[in-house]
Parts: C-alpha cells; structure tokens; sequence
C-alpha cells in the first residue's frame, strides 16, 4: 500500500463514524517495537478488551478512521522519529479517546514531552497489574460517559 501524506488522514477524520454503544471496550494497538507492548495488549485481552493490532502507524491511522475505538496504544520510540507528529495527529482525529503511551524508559524529559498528547497512562515495563487494572476502568468509564452524553436529548 502506498504511504498517504498525515493531511490526508484530517480530510478521512470528518467521515469517520461515530462511536457505538456496546460493551467489550475496541484498543487498536500499533506499538511498533516497544518493550513490553505485547505484554500489555495481551493484559487488555484479558481484561475483556478486543484488541486490534496494527503493523504500522499508517495501519493503525485507517484503523482509527475506519472505526470507532475506546483506547490507543502507541508504542513512543526516542525523540527524532515520526512518532511526536503521529500523535498529534492523532490527537486531533481522536481528541477524548483514552490514549496509552508505551515507552522505554520514564525520564522526566520524556514525560514532559509527552504531556503534551495528554495521554490516559504512559507504561514503562515493569508495570503494576493493579495499576493497569485502574487504566482499563478509566476506560469504561469514560466510554459510559460518553455514551450517555450521546444518548441524551439536547
């Protein structure tokens, strides 16, 4: 498939459809090498979530466009690569959704540069099991806001 320019994606994001009331939380997963990625996506299974794996960050941008999703995990390579304009990008296509942010390491010069795409948790490995446990709830009960502030008459 050939490489779309990021603008195309803005021109793709006001068709995308609107998100679904159902149960099982949708975490599309692009984590493209992080330590520790696989682990994680296999805890959110566990935890009841359908996890769609995407190959690439341009895979995981028409997976986003093409369906509604209650959670993005992206896997954060060091400063210098695409990643920064990706989640941009994707913040923009997806302003509210949960995002979970696997990196390498949690230095503080890392977690202020990614503040800035205000995501939901950021995973470095070792992660605490009761603490991703805290995540996946955030993440129901943001979708049940959600769809109660979709479902009620204006």
């Amino acid at each position: 498939m050939a490489s779309r320019p990021l603008g195309y994606w803005h021109e793709v994001a006001m068709h995308a459809p609107r998100h679904p009331d159902h149960t099982i939380l949708r975490v599309v997963a692009c984590a493209c090498a992080a330590p520790g990625a696989d682990a994680l996506t296999q805890f959110l299974e566990n935890e009841g979530c359908v996890t769609v794996h995407c190959s690439s960050h341009e895979s995981l941008l028409e997976e986003v466009v093409r369906s509604p999703v209650d959670a993005v995990v992206f896997g954060f390579a060091p400063p210098g690569s695409l990643e920064p304009a990706l989640l941009r990008l994707l913040r923009r296509l997806l302003p509210d959704t949960p995002l979970i942010i696997v990196a390498r390491d949690a230095t503080l010069e890392m977690e202020r540069m990614l503040r800035e795409y205000r995501p939901l948790f950021v995973a470095v490995p070792p992660w605490d099991r009761a603490e991703l446990r805290e995540v996946v709830r955030a993440i129901r009960a943001h979708r049940a806001r959600k769809s109660l502030s979709t479902s009620s008459p204006s």
